[in-house]
């Protein structure tokens, strides 16, 4: 459908359904924000948490409503349902992004998680850095002399 005529469509539905333009703000913030973590191979709902997010930023700007995705704690509430690999990469940028003298935004995190989705659900390469349950893991292996002295480094 042409977006002319599906947004108005899209926007009438939920108006009929939520009543007002609050209630579909509050709906769209609630999808975002509240969902359970996504495991590391679960690519079906990173797509659909990008999927999700850009029709929520697109929604909420068309409804004159985008300071209810301007909240640091909403970006937070976001890129906690990533998995962990992601997060690190997401706290990364965000991070970055802040260290230069920008405020973090709704935009670049959908920008990232949109492009980690991609990658994920790319069909020739999506699959690269995945770890099959069936790989065996093979422990560390345990020093046969247990007085061993070693030096250990912290982080820089």
């Amino acid at each position: 459908m042409n977006p002319d005529e599906g947004y108005p469509r899209a926007r009438a539905l939920l108006k009929q359904r939520f009543g007002n333009d609050f209630l579909i703000a509050e709906t769209w913030m609630k999808k975002v924000t509240s969902g359970k973590p996504i495991g590391p191979q679960d690519k079906e709902r990173l797509q659909d948490l990008a999927d999700d997010l850009q029709s929520c930023i697109e929604t909420l700007t068309a409804m004159k409503h985008e300071s209810e995705l301007r909240n640091q704690t909403t970006l937070f509430k976001i890129a906690e349902q990533l998995p962990i690999y992601l997060q690190a990469r997401v706290k990364r940028e965000l991070c970055k992004r802040r260290d230069e003298g920008y405020i973090p935004d709704i935009n670049l995190l959908s920008r990232l998680i949109r492009e980690a989705a991609n990658e994920a659900n790319d069909p020739v390469y999506g699959k690269l850095a995945i770890r099959s349950d069936k790989v065996p893991v093979t422990p560390a292996r345990v020093p046969a002399n247990r007085h061993s002295t070693s030096t250990a480094t912290g982080c820089h």
